[in-house]
């Protein structure tokens, strides 16, 4: 079930011309890419602060798949 402000967020949406819906959609999908940007950012830091690199990374996938 979802919270009333929400449902009512989505039936404003409903309302909204559909040029206004259509920049209401660019503009979250760019929200969530720079949330997307700054977590694939904050990992990367902490897999090299502990020493962890694509070549590693590689390396753990071919051991479990191919037992290498």
């Amino acid at each position: 079930m979802t919270p009333p402000t929400v449902d009512y967020v989505l039936e404003l949406i409903d309302q909204m011309p559909e040029e206004e819906r259509l920049a209401l959609e660019v503009r979250l999908s760019q929200r969530l890419d720079a949330e997307w940007d700054q977590a694939v950012a904050e990992n990367r830091r902490m897999a090299e602060d502990r020493g962890i690199t694509e070549e590693t990374i590689d390396r753990a996938i071919r051991k479990r798949r191919y037992g290498e």
